[in-house]
């Protein structure tokens, strides 16, 4: 079964989602699965940061 691409967020989202989530008591939890790997697509965690770093200090 293939993840729904409907729920697929971009990094800029995600970003705006954690700021707004910050200044409540919302919190999030990251989950990589069995597999994952930068050879198949999946930005690895390191690149991961970078993205949501460069949006965040936006």
């Amino acid at each position: 079964m293939e993840f729904p691409r409907s729920r697929i967020i971009s990094a800029r989202r995600l970003s705006l989602l954690m700021k707004e989530a910050s200044r409540s008591s919302e919190r999030f939890c990251f989950i990589l699965g069995s597999g994952a790997s930068v050879e198949s697509g999946i930005p690895s965690g390191s690149s991961l940061e970078m993205q949501w770093m460069d949006c965040l200090m936006e």
